[in-house]
């Protein structure tokens, strides 16, 4: 059994890393991709990035089992946002094209047959230690909203997919990349989703049911 004070000074070890320290963590980009299975709808989409996505920011506590903690972590997805989707959409959808503003898109939505803006709703990253603070896990949480617009900019619905990340290290390491690696399963966890779920999930079998069997 290991003594008390061996267990404080561990806990002191981890928490020196962390209180007090503000660390940007910027994604650029998601590694190892899932393939795809099915081929593209016959479609042709526009995307709309909005702002806030293209510049998505989180600002958290890393260290949530210790509030009085100061330590501060802004994660960064924007890039990786955009490389995500810009991987995923030409997988499943036969023509895609980007547009700079829905108002402008819309005046010739003749040539889309469905625009969509992705967006996220929520992030969460949270670290578990264990074994008298010798192991750390990460758990991260995204859940992103996929919004469906007509040829006359009517909202035709909003597919929410929640996707999530595990990472796990053991010693005193660097936490910010485990928070990375968390980050980017949750983001290849989206992507396998999304490829699968658009000819089954409910929110979406209406509008593309139609075209999953051609």
């Amino acid at each position: 059994m290991k003594k008390p004070g061996f267990i404080l000074f561990s806990l002191f070890a981890f928490c020196f890393l962390l209180l007090g320290c503000s660390k940007n963590i910027t994604i650029s980009e998601v590694e190892h991709y899932p393939k795809p299975l099915l081929k593209p709808l016959p479609l042709k989409i526009g995307v709309y990035y909005n702002d806030d996505f293209r510049n998505y920011e989180s600002m958290f506590n890393p260290l949530s089992e210790f509030p009085e903690s100061e330590s501060r972590w802004n994660i960064r997805l924007g890039k990786a946002n955009i490389a995500l989707f810009d991987y995923i959409l030409p997988h499943v959808f036969e023509e895609v094209t980007p547009v700079q503003h829905l108002s402008e898109a819309n005046e010739d939505m003749g040539n889309f047959d469905i625009i969509l803006e992705p967006s996220i709703t929520s992030y969460s990253c949270n670290l578990d230690f264990i074994t008298d603070f010798s192991k750390v896990k990460c758990q991260v949480d995204i859940t992103y909203a996929i919004t469906f617009y007509s040829p006359n900019s009517m909202q035709l619905g909003t597919w929410s997919i929640n996707a999530e990340g595990f990472a796990a290290s053991s010693g005193i390491g660097p936490l910010g990349a485990l928070a990375e690696d968390a980050t980017q399963i949750a983001m290849r966890d989206l992507a396998a989703q999304f490829m699968t779920g658009i000819c089954k999930d409910m929110a979406t079998k209406e509008l593309f049911g139609k075209y999953c069997n051609k």
